[in-house]
């Protein structure tokens, strides 16, 4: 009669599981990492979520409201007992846009490019100095009008003009080929990245941190009046700077995690997954 005592178990599980995430700043961003149904023994692939909006900031002595604003944005990722593998990061290869099969949906993208720009533009230049591939021929305001993409062309544009690039580090850049500022939601079309169990690992956690510098944000303001620390956000363009360290002071007290980051970058919000290992006997 066998015994399954001192028997070796032949396979391993994952479990995760999913944190709330903390977003102090959920006007202006807002991060979320989720597990996906991609496990196996040995790894898991994250997803991630990242919506971006306008947050309004004032003080009682500046006397106006100032709508803030992200030009771009960071995501990193750190481990604990696993490591984020080489092979399974979106955006390692993003296709730029002259690389495209669907030559209409290059072609609306510039016309709708020249179109919010204003005027009679040569295709293959955006607005504020973004280039877009050259398709060779010019575009009136009129005829970009007329050929505003439909729905599901909207969709596919959107997808290819908001760009979520992979760095070195474990990090990306999510940022806008059209738009001058972050808008709406940002989701890979796939997982973001494939997370590898470590050997002998039995628990650990991947965690998702949104961050920008200073220099990422961009501000107007609402109030007409000029009054003491006002004048900085209104007068010589050379203010821009010492307002923007302003805001981002602002923001960067809304978050007690960033005490512990004295780099220049402003954390607005993370995210986490944590993971346990059980054996599965036979």
């Amino acid at each position: 009669m066998s015994s399954s005592r001192g028997r070796k178990p032949d396979r391993q599980r994952i479990h995760l599981t999913e944190r709330p995430a903390e977003n102090p700043a959920e006007e202006l961003a807002e991060i979320e990492i989720y597990k996906t149904q991609s496990i196996t023994e040995d790894d898991f692939c994250i997803g991630l979520t990242a919506r971006f909006g306008s947050m309004p900031i004032s003080c009682e002595n500046w006397a106006y409201s100032v709508n803030t604003t992200l030009k771009e944005a960071y995501v990193h990722i750190a481990t604990d007992a696993c490591a984020v593998a080489r092979d399974g990061r979106y955006g390692d290869d993003p296709r730029p846009l002259e690389y495209l099969a669907d030559k209409d949906i290059k072609r609306t993208i510039v016309e709708k490019t020249n179109f919010e720009g204003g005027g009679n533009v040569k295709a293959g230049f955006g607005v504020a100095g973004i280039r877009l591939p050259s398709m060779g021929f010019s575009l009136s305001a009129q005829a970009s009008k007329s050929s505003e993409a439909k729905s599901s062309e909207s969709h596919k544009i959107q997808e290819i003009t908001r760009s979520i690039a992979a760095l070195p580090g474990d990090k990306w850049r999510l940022s806008d080929l059209i738009s001058a500022t972050l808008q709406g939601k940002y989701e890979p079309s796939d997982h973001l990245c494939k997370v590898s169990v470590a050997a002998g690992a039995k628990s650990g956690n991947v965690i998702a941190r949104m961050f920008f510098y200073p220099k990422d944000i961009s501000f107007e303001v609402h109030e007409t009046e000029q009054v003491g620390v006002g004048r900085i956000f209104k007068e010589r363009p050379g203010n821009v700077s010492v307002a923007k360290a302003l805001l981002g002071k602002y923001l960067r007290g809304l978050n007690p995690a960033n005490a512990k980051h004295k780099d220049g970058r402003i954390i607005l919000g993370n995210s986490q997954v944590d993971f346990k290992i059980s054996d599965d006997e036979h």
